[in-house]
């Protein structure tokens, strides 16, 4: 049988089949932050987490970026240490600090690394911290 003369339609079908619904991209798009760097969240993407019933920055982040929110083994001490928080780079304990902090105050979140937050807000911050600038 030759199958050459079936390879248009086979191929026509396969594109057909590739396309997706663009409702359900939508949707999947509303739910998930826009910004492009993955260590910030925009005023537009804390403004959709509100609209997906999203109250508090720290809600916000383990929806969105829970990666911010690991704990770093210190080598040399053998504990576990957890990033730190900031708001309005006023150091307010650990990420477990940010349930208090409501998404309607906050204007940008930032995720610094253990390098970049020693760098910029001290060198006790081992794990990297999240950085909150409010209205």
């Amino acid at each position: 049988m030759n199958y050459r003369r079936f390879l248009p339609l086979v191929a026509a079908v396969a594109i057909a089949g590739c396309g997706s619904s663009r409702s359900s991209d939508e949707s999947i798009s509303e739910s998930r932050p826009r910004s492009i760097d993955p260590h910030v969240f925009t005023l537009e993407d804390i403004q959709n987490a509100q609209q997906q019933n999203v109250n508090n920055v720290l809600a916000m982040i383990r929806r969105y970026r829970s990666e911010w929110l690991r704990p770093i083994l210190v080598a040399n001490t053998g504990r576990m240490v957890d990033p730190s928080a900031y708001i309005d780079r006023q150091r307010i304990g650990t990420v477990s600090a940010l349930v208090t902090v409501p998404l309607a105050s906050a204007t940008l979140i930032r995720y610094l690394t253990p390098a970049e937050a020693q760098g910029e807000l001290g060198l006790d911050n081992l794990a990297g911290a999240v950085v909150v600038s409010t209205r």
